[in-house]
């Protein structure tokens, strides 16, 4: 079903719209902020020792990641982390200033 709805007419012609193409690229984004299952991304290797912002060094060879999770919840970077936002990453009045031309 997938693969024909791809391949329909009107498919081809949201593919046309930059509107179509970014509503649906936020929307999945923003799903996938919701759902996201791995524990950590995002993970280096320590090039050399270094001191982070609370005074904990972390030295060379060591690895660090990032937990998303903690991010995507932060509601300092997210307003109600915990609610589907299918706007949440579109400015929306510049995104209509420009779809209406």
């Amino acid at each position: 079903p997938l693969r024909a709805d791809m391949e329909s007419l009107s498919f081809a012609k949201l593919m046309k719209t930059t509107r179509g193409i970014l509503l649906l690229d936020r929307f999945i984004k923003e799903s996938i902020r919701l759902t996201l299952m791995e524990a950590t991304s995002v993970c280096r290797r320590v090039l050399k020792d270094f001191v982070i912002s609370h005074r904990t060094c972390v030295r060379e060879g060591n690895w660090i990641s990032i937990p998303p999770k903690v991010v995507q919840d932060d509601a300092q970077l997210f307003p109600n982390p915990r609610v589907f936002n299918e706007y949440c990453f579109v400015n929306l009045e510049k995104y209509l200033a420009v779809t209406r031309m």
